[in-house]
């Protein structure tokens, strides 16, 4: 069963954020004196490590509050498996392990299938693997008290690099390299086109994760701000009380869009991994 492989791809999945998920000094003091609404969706450092230089790039080592968030979800994904899969029992049994098999057959039939209708079997651990981390970071970030961290342009830029990185690999591994060029280019197309229509597509390459990273920043920053927004409209910062006045509209407004944001968060798992899906399937199977 495709959960087993969940666990081994999460640890490849969650290896680039070492490098990606840290803020620079700046925003740690944003976040530390600047507004409450800054102060919450600004990350920062919670312990430093010091710092390394390679090659003339100086680069400081801490551990983030975003990134402590990101760690702590895919932990409760690696736990809650362990605790619930029985990997020799074809049909799972529990409220909890029939949840997590019906998003995997979700995943499997409605997502990749329809993406990738051919070896689609090679790449669904990452799937499934890219789906359960953000729907755990986005769920986690709702409990009062926590970070989203997928709310943080690092994190979610090392995701997109994820789906890059699979993207060119299954594209190169299944056309061949020189396979894989060609079909950057259509079928077909007029020979004058080429020089123009070719550089494009390599630019697209890029912007393809670049587009995948800003999604699911830009919704996740943007439903908390909302709520915040509309919290802090009725609340007083010289007096630290509520305008129960303002409030009585005002903090409705922002539960609404809390439960809106709940829906959000599942939409934005769900379209990172169709859209990842799609890209990869895109790569392996130029002709569809």
């Amino acid at each position: 069963m495709e959960i087993s492989k969940l666990k081994s791809s999460l640890i490849g999945l969650i290896t680039p954020f070492v490098l990606f998920a840290s803020e620079g000094h700046e925003a740690h003091s944003a976040g530390e004196h600047g507004s409450p609404l800054i102060h919450h969706l600004m990350d920062s450092r919670l312990m430093d490590f010091g710092s390394i230089e390679i090659l003339g790039y100086h680069q400081d080592l801490y551990l983030s509050k975003h990134f402590l968030f990101f760690w702590i979800s895919a932990l409760i994904v690696f736990v809650v498996i362990s605790a619930f899969y029985k990997k020799n029992q074809p049909v799972q049994s529990g409220f909890i392990a029939g949840a997590i098999e019906k998003f995997v057959i979700f995943i499997r039939e409605d997502v990749v299938k329809p993406s990738i209708p051919h070896g689609y079997q090679k790449v669904l651990p990452y799937f499934l693997t890219a789906f359960v981390m953000i729907f755990t970071a986005n769920y986690l970030g709702m409990v009062p008290g926590t970070a989203t961290s997928t709310s943080n342009l690092s994190i979610t830029s090392a995701l997109a690099l994820c789906t890059f990185i699979v993207t060119q690999y299954m594209g190169i591994k299944e056309n061949g390299f020189i396979g894989y060029v060609k079909s950057l280019v259509p079928s077909g197309v007029p020979l004058f086109v080429i020089p123009i229509l070719f550089p494009v597509e390599i630019i697209g390459l890029f912007t393809k994760p670049f587009a995948l990273a800003v999604r699911l920043f830009a919704n996740m920053t943007a439903g908390h701000a909302i709520i915040y927004s509309f919290l802090l409209i009725g609340w007083n910062m010289e007096i630290e009380q509520w305008n129960w006045f303002v409030s009585v509209g005002t903090i409705p407004a922002a539960v609404f869009i809390m439960f809106l944001e709940l829906l959000v968060c599942f939409l934005q798992a769900y379209v990172f991994t169709l859209l990842s899906a799609i890209f990869i399937g895109a790569a392996m199977h130029p002709e569809h």
